[in-house]
């Protein structure tokens, strides 16, 4: 390894290790734990009918933006998923000390993947508090890679891709793995209580997940775009099903299961 690339190394991981960098990435998990309970509300609220908004991360955050003082909770919540995004970053660029090469390139893909998404996620509040459009569709993006030469193909493979998070999701949940994320969970009652709103939380948003990767999978074998769609058109197909609205009125407290979770992580996530 070269001299610049040790230096550069041992900066992220100088950054990685900083207290206000770290306090910035608890923002961020806090950012998502309220992310996921509007998402949970959504998706009962859809169960029961109601046709107001999208269940979706856009909905969710223009459901913030409603409430009072909307605006700022939505700068709050942009900039707690920017310093996770940030935090992320560095961590994949500093890698995990005292780990094999291939443990070393999985930590970092996955760090890397983590902080497009808090990106993403981040962009999309900003848009949502702007009022800014921000792009097309699901469907209309999907439609444009149908086309595409192999369009079917990378459709597929990225509905591939998004069930086997959400297989991974399911497993870690059932299997409590997200334990390795946090260096205490509490004591007592409230340990307990962390633990089965992790379970529940990840479990049901592997379901959410591998629902939402089936549509782009059924999109690409049909080469039907109308067939692909984000998290919204999944809770629907959710509901479609027999037993569908107490399915779907599950699905929506386990996110928000998740979403409590994800404020006792603020806490207590290993950084």
């Amino acid at each position: 390894m070269s001299d610049l690339a040790r230096a550069a190394r041992r900066s992220s991981r100088s950054a990685n290790d900083s207290t206000a960098l770290q306090a910035l990435a608890r923002a961020g998990y806090v950012a998502s734990g309220v992310l996921h309970l509007l998402l949970g509300w959504l998706a009962v609220r859809l169960a029961f009918g109601s046709s107001e908004g999208s269940a979706d991360q856009q909905g969710a955050l223009r459901e913030l933006a409603a409430a009072p003082g909307g605006a700022l909770l939505l700068w709050l919540t942009a900039a707690g998923f920017a310093g996770l995004a940030l935090w992320q970053l560095t961590e994949a660029a500093a890698g995990v000390p005292g780990t094999d090469t291939a443990k070393q390139v999985g930590a970092r893909v996955k760090a890397a993947a983590k902080a497009v998404l808090y990106g993403a996620l981040a962009g999309t509040a900003v848009r949502v508090v702007t009022g800014s459009s921000g792009g097309g569709s699901e469907e209309g993006l999907t439609a444009d890679l149908v086309r595409a030469p192999a369009g079917r193909w990378l459709v597929a493979v990225v509905g591939a891709v998004i069930v086997g998070v959400g297989v991974f999701h399911v497993v870690k949940g059932w299997r409590k793995s997200f334990r390795d994320d946090l260096r205490a969970t509490g004591t007592g009652a409230a340990g307990q209580a962390v633990l089965r709103l992790g379970t529940v939380g990840y479990v049901a948003k592997g379901i959410a997940l591998g629902v939402l990767g089936g549509l782009f999978v059924a999109a690409a074998v049909t080469a039907d775009p109308e067939k692909a769609g984000g998290l919204d058109d999944a809770l629907r197909t959710i509901r479609e099903q027999p037993f569908g609205v107490v399915l779907l009125v599950a699905t929506g407290l386990g996110i928000a299961a998740y979403g409590v979770y994800s404020f006792a992580r603020a806490k207590y996530a290993r950084l």
